[in-house]
């Protein structure tokens, strides 16, 4: 089984889906809106009418189908702003761990040149011998940090 390792496109890829899904939501949104308007209108003009009239019976139809309609909508904003939640807490967590990944790799760099500071100490034989045997040996210890 593969490790999942997050790049910096996997930080775009969410931010991007978050955008499309506010998009969807605000789509949604707008359709509800024009929903409740229609509905207010088919009330007042119920309200005008005889409620067992033929239109009376299509306007109680009708607005039946709008708030059915209307509660499906409310159930799919509702679901795209759970969505939007669980990217937002993935995007969260890639962000981190990107950028602890920046700082490991930042100590990495540090104890690099500090290895190879040490080594070309060991190896400049204008120093004292005692000293450039212990930063051969410091630079070893280095050395296997690094490669664990």
């Amino acid at each position: 089984m593969s490790e999942f390792k997050p790049n910096e496109g996997t930080s775009v890829d969410l931010e991007r889906a978050i955008l499309e899904l506010k998009n969807k939501k605000t789509k949604l949104i707008t359709e509800k809106t024009n929903n409740e308007l229609t509905l207010g209108e088919l009330r007042s003009e119920r309200e005008k009418i005889n409620p067992k009239s033929e239109r009376g019976i299509e306007i109680t139809n009708e607005r039946a189908k709008l708030k059915h309609k209307a509660a499906k909508i409310e159930i799919q904003i509702k679901e795209i702003n759970q969505e939007v939640k669980n990217k937002r807490m993935l995007l969260l967590e890639v962000n981190n761990f990107l950028k602890a990944n920046k700082q490991t790799d930042k100590s990495l760099d540090k104890l690099t040149r500090l290895k190879d500071k040490y080594r070309e100490f060991s190896a400049d034989n204008t120093r004292v011998a005692s000293m450039r045997i212990m930063a051969s040996k410091f630079a070893d210890e280095l050395e296997s940090i690094i490669n664990n």
